[in-house]
Formats: C-alpha cells, sequence, structure tokens
C-alpha cells in the first residue's frame, strides 16, 4: 500500500511511505509522484487533488502556500475542473442542523489567556439531536479558530459515550508562533506545527488542563504534572 502524507508524525503506516513535512498538502506529493513516474492526470483525479490543496491549504490562504502551490493550482485548473462548483460543496453547503450546532460551539467557546486558547466543546448528544453529519464536523475547528486574540485553537469533540472514562477526539489549530503539533504528539497523536490532533480519555476539564499544560511547558511531556 501506498501513503502520501504530508505531517511529520502520525502519518498511516505502509509498505510504501512518502512524507514531507514542509508540503503544502498531501496532493503536492501526490500530482508529484504522478507527475515524475510518468502518468497521466485526468478531470476526475485533477478534481481530487484540487480538493485536497484548497481544503489543507484553506483556499491557498496558510503560511505554507509558496509560489509552486500557486502554480500546481493553476495546472489543475487547466484540466477543466469546475472549481467553482468544489468551493460550494466544501464550504458552502451544510445542514440546518450543522448551523445549530455552531450556535452552541459558540456559546460554549472559552479563551485562556495564559496561553492564547480560544477552544470549545461538541458533546455527542448535540450530533444526536442535531443530526449533524460526521464529515461536517471537521470545519467547526475553523470558527473558534477565527477569535482575532487566539494563539491557537482548540475543538474538542466527545467521542459516542460507552463504558468507561469518556473519550474525546481534539483539533488543535496555530495561527503560527503555537506548535501545536508537539502538544498533540505528547498525547498521543500526530499532526504538524499549525494543524494537528489525538485521541485522549479523561473528564473535560482535564483533557483542556492537559493540553494548556503541554502547550505552557513548550509541549514537553516531562515537564506537564
Amino acid at each position: 500500500m501506498l501513503v502520501v502524507f504530508h505531517p511529520s508524525s502520525g502519518s498511516p503506516r505502509a509498505s510504501v511511505r512518502v512524507v514531507s513535512p514542509d508540503a503544502a498538502a498531501p496532493a503536492v506529493l501526490g500530482e508529484e509522484h504522478i507527475r515524475r513516474a510518468g502518468g497521466t492526470m485526468d478531470r476526475s483525479s485533477a478534481t481530487c487533488l484540487y480538493t485536497g490543496l484548497v481544503t489543507d491549504t484553506g483556499r491557498f490562504a496558510f503560511a505554507s502556500v509558496t509560489p509552486e502551490v500557486m502554480e500546481l493550482g493553476a495546472r489543475l485548473l487547466d484540466r477543466h475542473i469546475d472549481h467553482a462548483a468544489i468551493n460550494r460543496q466544501v464550504w458552502e453547503t451544510h445542514s440546518l442542523g450543522y448551523l445549530k450546532l455552531l450556535g452552541r460551539v459558540c456559546e460554549r467557546a472559552a479563551f485562556i489567556p495564559a496561553v492564547g486558547l480560544a477552544w470549545s466543546v461538541v458533546y455527542d448528544r448535540d450530533v444526536t439531536d442535531l443530526e449533524v453529519a460526521t464529515g461536517e464536523l471537521d470545519s467547526v475547528v475553523d470558527v473558534v479558530r477565527s477569535v482575532a486574540c487566539a494563539r491557537s485553537t482548540l475543538l474538542v469533540r466527545q467521542l459516542p459515550v460507552g463504558a468507561g472514562a469518556p473519550r474525546w477526539k481534539l483539533s488543535l489549530r496555530s495561527r503560527g508562533g503555537v506548535d501545536v503539533g508537539r502538544a498533540a504528539a505528547a498525547l498521543g497523536g500526530g499532526g504538524h506545527a499549525f494543524a494537528a490532533g489525538c485521541t485522549v480519555a479523561g473528564p473535560l476539564d482535564e483533557v483542556v488542563d492537559r493540553v494548556v499544560a503541554l502547550l505552557a511547558s513548550g509541549a514537553d511531556p516531562a515537564l506537564v504534572g
């Protein structure tokens, strides 16, 4: 199995792994692999690559975007893909339940000045009550990320309730200056400096405290508690 991945940590296991921490998106590596292998790119594959490119670069807004990334976007557009439809589907098409969920997330949002962290939580009951698809939850963290005073952002999502301690999926984002990838790695997850995640168990307040402590310590678990 071939896996193309761009974060430096948390990459899936495979017989062949193409990993580049500096790449703006896996789509950049995927297109380069196709090109070097002498393959051809049709409209369908270009659509997939473009979707990956614009989502991982925040519509070409993140610091990882280089002139080469923009040139790749132009080459993909040259394959006559419907980029306007892709953008509408990804960012402008949501269920009514998703909009109501954002209301709950914004109401619960909090800010921790000591580490410049804006955070909020999505409970399992929110997802079931509002009938929100799991795939719609990925963009919620970006809403919290828009807080002007935040250096980093945390969205805590409760996983389906079962026996034992509650489990949470953590999504971390950075505006720069904070390496959230190190914090996620210290909690058993992975990612890179600007976007990372992990899954942890325990009471919500303790989980948030662990993240805050890691951010305050430079993400060195030896310095935490």
